[in-house]
């Protein structure tokens, strides 16, 4: 229920024991407990509530007493429960800390120099702060004129209506005040929330009900641009005149016509603006404490400052052994270098030796101009204080999450027939869905020399490797006729597959897939005569959910064909061993294996570049000598069970 101003939220039992007070005369929260409706019924405030000190972090849900309770964004609660590992791990090993201190996502605001590059930019951010208070404070009138409620989500509604010229983006159709706030209308992500984590206004439009209904989980090109090309195209132009009239952002503009929606992109970019997260680590952490400032926040660009005049920026880089070492000549000048795991440490490093002292002096010399005007630095803690810190990192141990869960897709969607070779499938996809390299495996050979004959006649090149455009493409592979007049729309296309599992469908009858990611594989030996063997036992995500289902052991100990073998180890990606390499011992991370080949990849404890770009530690099942260890949350190597 959505009260007006001045009611409170309250259940019956909290009503039958406030009212006999509030009939004596208290006052519902009086600051004299005396005169407090609310301390005389047994209840304390929110703010007295939040002075609960506990030894460790509790579970988020379970600080009823903090706002962060139910938090909704997935990516801060994982922060938090991530979070809370650590901190109760630093805890029961070393006790409690006096004081946590955090370093906030935000950049460090000063005013720049008249005259300088960036003086234009300070001004320009400022004026845009204040269009958007007048904005707010113009809202804020005509809701209170119309006697609607002042909050956050009405006054974004009544800015988005604003800025749409008073009309849905998706029919176009007129919407007015009454219909604004009368339940007709809906705020709509035009980017799935669900799918992209983006709950910024960039991501906001109002619309009618029945239109973000019919939209559902999907983005406006998902939702029409297949279906009703027209109207999609309309909607494009809208939201294109209300760009170019500066009423839409060019940004927002593009949301519209976005064909692929990535997570990992829009999770990365909520990481990389931690303002709503540190806010939320802050209020999580003083559950530790009596008072606030036990709790210090520090902007991001204080601890790059200190990085640099401490002579921490190059630590990474002179390390011949750490994967920044070798990111180094890819970096811009003065760009951080991220490509080790352990650059997180070294700003620990700086932010926990940051104290109120160090942080006035150093906004001081930020303020004056910075360190290259006035030629000012502020000392190392102690003597030989970078030598201590390169000691430190160089035994630094990375923690990495392992995937162990039974989760995600078990297979493909694709079901697959069989054919008279068991190495090769065949499956059934729309003429214009062929890709270049499909055309030569066209199972029916009239259908085959049909297509390559309209393909030849139009100049495009098709087989392995080939790229032609994707319109012309669609075009030639339109409206294709058998000899006898009948239209070409799907074709049998046979597939290599290797990995391939029965399965059952829905209608009972058995078919083929192709299974989905590795849960896990397990490693044997056993001894046959004078010689040592091992296996690698492959167990797909389908496997591991059958077993789950029937509620069989996930990983199995025992090899069926060589009772008498030696359980080595599990891997899942993510886990990590000790393996020797070239006579050297590495901390390495289990990435992935090829079933067919029976290969296995690890990668550097260390390394936090892009998959693609990791150095890989390559094994064969008989290759690899290593054993298997696990990394707790303070850094501590222990032996794995297996």
């Amino acid at each position: 229920v959505d009260f007006p101003s001045g009611y409170v939220h309250l259940s019956l039992m909290a009503i039958n024991k406030l009212l006999p007070h509030l009939e004596l005369g208290m006052i519902y929260m009086g600051d004299d407990e005396t005169n407090s409706a609310l301390h005389a019924a047994g209840y304390l405030r929110r703010d007295e509530l939040r002075r609960r000190i506990f030894g460790t972090l509790p579970h988020p849900d379970r600080t009823r007493d903090c706002p962060i309770t139910g938090m909704p964004n997935p990516v801060v609660r994982r922060t938090l429960t991530e979070l809370r590992k650590v901190v109760n791990a630093i805890i029961k090993e070393y006790g409690k800390p006096d004081a946590i201190h955090v370093e906030m996502g935000r950049d460090l605001r000063t005013r720049p120099q008249p005259g300088s590059p960036s003086f234009k930019k300070y001004l320009d951010r400022i004026q845009d702060m204040r269009d958007r208070e007048a904005a707010n404070s113009r809202v804020k009138d005509l809701l209170r004129e119309h006697s609607i409620r002042i909050n956050r989500d009405n006054i974004i509604r009544c800015l988005l209506w604003e800025s749409q010229k008073h009309e849905c983006v998706y029919t176009g159709k007129a919407i007015s005040f009454t219909q604004l706030f009368g339940g007709e209308i809906d705020v709509d992500h035009i980017l799935p929330y669900s799918r992209c984590l983006d709950d910024s206004q960039a991501n906001k439009v109002v619309c009618f009900r029945y239109a973000n209904h019919e939209k559902g989980d999907q983005t406006p090109y998902e939702w029409m641009a297949g279906s009703r090309p027209d109207e999609y195209e309309t909607i494009c132009q809208r939201t294109e005149r209300l760009m170019r009239e500066g009423r839409m952002p060019y940004p927002k503009y593009r949301r519209f016509l976005q064909k692929e929606l990535e997570l990992d992109h829009f999770i990365e970019r909520q990481l990389n603006d931690m303002r709503y997260i540190a806010k939320a680590t802050a209020e999580y952490l003083r559950c530790l404490f009596g008072v606030d400032h036990a709790v210090l926040g520090l902007k991001g660009q204080l601890t790059s400052e200190l990085r640099h005049q401490w002579g921490l920026d190059t630590i990474l880089s002179e390390l011949l052994d750490s994967p920044a070492w070798q990111a180094q000549s890819n970096l811009r000048p003065g760009e951080k270098n991220r490509a080790d795991h352990r650059h997180h440490a070294i700003d620990a490093v700086v932010i926990a030796l940051t104290d109120r002292s160090r942080l006035q002096k150093l906004s001081r010399i930020v303020q004056d101009g910075g360190m290259k005007t006035t030629g000012e630095i502020l000392v190392a803690p102690w003597k030989n204080f970078r030598a201590d810190v390169v000691k430190k990192i160089n035994a630094v141990n990375v923690s990495h999450r392992v995937e162990r869960k039974v989760r995600g897709a078990l297979h493909e969607e694709t079901l697959y027939a069989a054919t008279e070779n068991p190495e090769q499938w065949a499956t059934r996809k729309p003429v214009s869905a062929l890709s270049a390299n499909e055309i030569e495996r066209i199972r029916d050979k009239t259908i085959r020399k049909i297509i390559i004959k309209r393909l030849r006649d139009h100049g495009v090149e098709y087989g392995r490797g080939k790229k032609p455009d994707a319109k012309i493409w669609k075009e030639v592979l339109t409206d294709l006729k058998m000899p006898s007049g009948v239209p070409i729309k799907k074709v049998g296309v046979l597939k290599p597959e290797k990995t391939s599992q029965a399965i059952r469908t829905d209608s009972g009858r058995p078919a083929n897939v192709k299974t989905g990611s590795t849960h896990h594989l397990a490693i044997f030996e056993w001894e046959e005569g004078t010689k040592t063997k091992r296996e690698a036992v492959f167990v797909t995500m389908l496997e591991a959910a059958r077993r789950a289902l029937d509620k069989e052991p996930i990983i199995r100990r025992t090899l069926k064909d060589h009772p008498e073998a030696k359980f080595v180890m599990s891997l899942s990606r993510g886990e990590m061993v000790i393996a020797t390499v070239q006579d050297e011992e590495h901390l390495l991370v289990f990435n992935t294996a090829a079933q067919t080949s029976r290969q296995m990849w690890f990668h550097l404890h260390t390394d936090a570049r892009k998959l693609s770009d990791r150095k890989k530690y390559s094994f064969m099942t008989n290759t690899l000598i290593a054993r298997k260890v696990t990394i707790d949350t303070v850094g501590q190597i222990r032996w794995a069970n297996d």
